[in-house]
């Protein structure tokens, strides 16, 4: 299996950012980002206050990752995207497991999911990740349902 590197986004990626974003093919199951008139703006904010991060493939960026810092012992990963032409190979899979050997000594580390979003679901459960609480309506106030999951060390 093809390994892949995390490299930092910058201000100056943006529009390739963006890129990577607009491939996002079911936006409801994913996130409120694109379809907003000023994502670009949000997308900036995000990689200059958190953890963005290219996913690359011999040099090709083929997705996305993302996590931020809720706390001094709370990390929220966020953002897992992959090109719909690698999906389905374990790109997101290793991508979420460096992130996690990145976080690893955060006592908390937790992200949201779409309950619909079957795959996702199942990989977070596969690497550790529990549903925790009842399903949150309209979390990102798109009117659309999240469900919480805490990673299980």
């Amino acid at each position: 299996m093809e390994d892949i590197i995390l490299k930092r986004v910058t201000a100056n990626d943006i529009d390739k950012f963006m890129e990577v974003e607009d491939t996002i093919t079911d936006r409801k199951l994913f996130s409120i980002l694109p379809d907003k008139d000023d994502a670009k703006e949000d997308a900036l904010e995000d990689i200059v206050k958190y953890f963005v991060y290219f996913i690359e493939k011999h040099g090709k960026v083929i997705g996305t990752v993302s996590y931020r810092l809720k706390s001094k012992n709370h990390a929220y990963i966020f953002g897992v995207v992959v090109k719909p032409e690698f999906q389905g190979k374990g790109f997101a899979r290793r991508a979420t497991e460096k992130i996690l050997k990145i976080v690893k000594d955060f006592k908390i580390i937790d992200l949201v999911v779409h309950p619909e979003n079957v795959k996702a679901v199942g990989l977070y459960k596969s690497l550790g990740f529990e549903q925790v609480g009842e399903l949150m309506d309209n979390y990102f106030e798109d009117g659309t349902p999240r469900i919480r999951m805490i990673y299980k060390k």
